[in-house]
């Protein structure tokens, strides 16, 4: 159980700071819609697991290690593109500098 905690928190965290920079450039609503509709079928999927050691205990290990993953990247993306979406919060947008000719004028008339 530790081990499955902790590739969910690893892959949570590594997801996260690339699910703000995609989000950044592409909208949030995707990313959270994403985010909403494989979160379920992840967790649909978990207490299928047994059927599947069925078969082959490897196979289920394997399903298993693809879903911690799946589930850790779903978090971190939903719970980064949330927070951002929340606070409204932009990438600072590059502008043209410009220059105050009154504050110049000033400048200049001081240093004569």
């Amino acid at each position: 159980m530790g081990l499955g905690l902790g590739i969910i928190t690893i892959f949570a965290s590594l997801s996260s700071y690339i699910a703000g920079e995609l989000s950044d450039t592409h909208g949030r609503k995707p990313y959270l819609v994403a985010s909403v509709v494989i979160s379920p079928v992840i967790f649909i999927s978990y207490p299928l697991l047994p059927l599947l050691e069925q078969v082959s205990r490897e196979l289920m290990l394997t399903v298993l290690v693809v879903l911690l993953v799946t589930d850790g990247i779903a978090d971190g993306v939903w719970d980064t593109v949330e927070a951002i979406y929340l606070a409204g919060v932009e990438r600072p947008r590059k502008f043209k500098a410009t220059t105050n000719s009154n504050f110049d004028d000033r400048l200049r008339l001081a240093n004569r």
